[in-house]
């Protein structure tokens, strides 16, 4: 069975609205990808200018605090602060008074669990002497 004209010229209309679908489709595609780069880069470049800002103002904080007489401390989770001259004093007296206490780690050079053990091989041996002369 052939295909009339004016099925040929249906069907042709039908395709040609389907390519400038897909066209419009592409078109449409190219014009987000070009917007979404556009703004990844935006968002990079707004990233380095943050980056660039926040080395200007540790830059300035540093250059301050030295002019006016702050010392670079350390806490004891790892955090410089910068503290004055009497802040820091106090705080590094503090820490010269604390005592320092050995790690319970180690007792005469054995780990804890060696220890335990020994003790309690200690207890089972005098445990089976009292029942070694109880027993004669």
């Amino acid at each position: 069975m052939a295909i009339t004209e004016d099925e040929r010229e249906a069907y042709a209309r039908q395709f040609r609205e389907e390519l400038e679908l897909e066209h419009q489709r592409r078109i449409e595609k190219l014009q987000r990808e070009k917007e979404r780069r556009r703004m990844r880069l935006d968002e990079r470049s707004r990233r380095e200018l943050e980056a660039e800002k926040a080395d200007i103002r540790d830059a300035m904080r540093k250059a301050f605090y030295e002019e006016k007489g702050y010392k670079l401390y350390t806490d004891s989770s790892g955090r410089d602060i910068w503290l004055t001259a009497e802040e820091y004093k106090y705080r590094t007296s503090r820490r010269r008074r604390r005592v320092k206490r050995k790690p319970l780690g180690k007792v005469f050079g054995l780990r804890p669990r060696t220890v335990g053990l020994y003790a309690l091989a200690v207890l089972i041996a005098v445990a089976i002497g009292l029942a070694m002369t109880r027993g004669s």
